[in-house]
């Protein structure tokens, strides 16, 4: 059991404040207030007791598998774009090479979701499917990407 630490607002208990931090979904701000302690003291005592991360990786990679989801999006506009009107933003004629690398450019995107997804599976084992909004863009994409290489 942590020890508590008289202070001159009174006594810590260290115990409740490891509890709120690692199960709670209370903000930092909340915390200190509700326990007195400081942003200093809470993070020496995190760091010199090894708490555990207060966030699991779930929570950050949803939030990155929606940001390659638009910007994978935002790649296949721009390359339908390019094939449709024969020039690209700049107003130049389409080269080959340019197609190229845009295809390659969305190949290594689509390879990085695919991974990001994979990585989100893993950690959800044991939980209900994944999110059915996610799923429809990443079929949505995957057929705008079959119908790019079937136009080439």
């Amino acid at each position: 059991m942590l020890e508590e630490i008289p202070t001159a607002t009174g006594t810590i208990d260290w115990d409740a404040v490891q509890r709120d931090y690692e199960q709670g979904d209370a903000r930092l701000v909340e915390i200190y207030e509700a326990h007195g302690v400081t942003a200093a003291q809470l993070r020496y005592r995190r760091e010199t007791h090894n708490w555990k991360p207060r966030h699991n990786c779930n929570q950050r990679v949803a939030p990155m598998i929606n940001r390659m989801l638009r910007a994978l999006d935002n790649q296949v506009r721009q390359l339908e774009k390019l094939m449709s009107n024969g020039v690209d933003e700049a107003g130049e004629s389409r080269p080959e090479t340019r197609l190229d690398k845009n295809a390659a450019l969305l190949s290594i995107m689509t390879r990085t979701l695919e991974k990001l997804i994979e990585i989100d599976g893993a950690q959800r084992a044991g939980r209900p499917t994944q999110n059915k909004q996610t799923s429809d863009i990443r079929n949505k994409l995957v057929a705008r990407i079959e119908q790019l290489k079937q136009q080439r």
